[in-house]
Parts: C-alpha cells; structure tokens; sequence
C-alpha cells in the first residue's frame, strides 16, 4: 500500500499550525486579561488619587490658617497684651490639620502581585514614587504632632484652662517654653505646608498622565 506522503504532510503541517495558533489565541487572551487587570488596578488608584490630592488641599488650607494663629498668638504674647485677647487665640491655633491618605488602591496592585503585569516601567516607576512620597510626609506628620504634644499642647494642658476657656495670669503666655514650643510648630507647619504642596504636584501630574492614556 502506497502512503500519501503529500497528504500526511499537509494534515501534519495543519495540526502543528492549529497548535500554534492556539497557544498564540491563548497567549493574547491572557494578555487581555493581564491588561484588564492592570486597567482595573490603576482606576481605583486614579480614585485613590483624586481623594488624597482633595485631602491634601485641605490640609494645606487648615494648615496656613494654623500658621496665621499663630503669627498673631507671637504678636500678642510679645506686645505683653491683654490675656483675654490672647487666650481666645491660642484655643484656635490648638486645631492641627492633618492629612488622611490612603493607599488601599496601591497597596491590593502590589500584594495581588498583578503590578508584574504592568509592563510600563515608567508608569510603575511613577506609582511607586507618589506612594513613597506619602510614607516620607506620613513619617513628618508624626514628628510634627509629637511635637506639638510635647511643647505647644503640653503647656496648654498644664497652664490654661483648656475646658472653660477662662484667660490665665499673663506669665502663662509669656513663658519662654511656651514661646518657643509655638516657633516650633510653625516651622514644622512651614515644612508640611512644602511636603504636601510638592505631593499635590505629583498627584496632580499624575492624574493629568492618566488622562492622557485614556
């Protein structure tokens, strides 16, 4: 019996094609969902964003409103003024504004491993930046808080009247302690004021690159 070589070639060269080209049909549907995900991740990291950029817009509000409190709690306390003027502001310049950021989006992208489907390295150069800048002004505000309870508030809690407001002697005011624990907080303010101003850049150039890859 005479083998059709021809023909088992053809049959041969099919079935070796038709693999291939389920491996290949294989390989771009995963891709697409690898994409999927990567597209998915990185919507809610846009939300995320959006959130923390607002956030930090009012921190940097709060704060400046902080700073100007204070400027007039110095200009009080060194014109020796009445302590029924001065006490009303060192009560508002008590309220420290902080940023709530969070990181759910960014951190469920890393811990699901699907970041290793982000193949474009500056996008995730990008990501990882913005959320390190995060923990940089999270480590700041934890100094500045420390801070402000050991100095500012710490001699509020221990020579004003914190609950019913009633102005004490002058020299509860004046002491240099409490003058200098109010410098301190302003200049840490300064420096936040600058941290969270930088991020707002980040954020704010990030979000516009997203929308461009739309």
């Amino acid at each position: 019996m005479k083998l059709d070589w021809q023909n088992h070639l053809v049959n041969f060269v099919l079935i070796v094609f038709s693999i291939l080209l389920a491996f290949q049909l294989e390989r771009c549907s995963s891709e697409r969902r690898e994409q999927q995900l990567v597209d998915a991740h990185l919507a809610e990291i846009v939300k995320e964003t959006r959130f923390n950029l607002d956030s930090h817009r009012e921190t940097i509000e709060g704060q400046r409103k902080q700073q100007v409190f204070l400027d007039s709690l110095l200009r009080l306390i060194r014109s020796s003024s009445d302590p029924a003027e001065i006490n009303p502001v060192v009560m508002q310049a008590m309220n420290m504004s902080l940023p709530f950021t969070k990181t759910t989006a960014y951190n469920t992208f890393l811990q699901t491993g699907d970041i290793r489907y982000l193949n474009d390295f500056e996008v995730k150069s990008e990501l990882i930046s913005l959320y390190e800048f995060y923990k940089i002004a999270e480590v700041y505000n934890e100094l500045m808080v420390e801070n402000y309870d050991n100095g500012f508030f710490s001699h509020i809690k221990a020579h004003l009247d914190i609950v019913g407001q009633e102005p004490q002697q002058l020299e509860a005011y004046t002491d240099r302690g409490f003058v200098n624990s109010i410098a301190s907080v302003r200049y840490f303010l300064t420096n936040s004021i600058d941290m969270l101003e930088n991020d707002c850049q980040r954020m704010e150039a990030f979000l516009d690159r997203r929308e461009l890859a739309k």
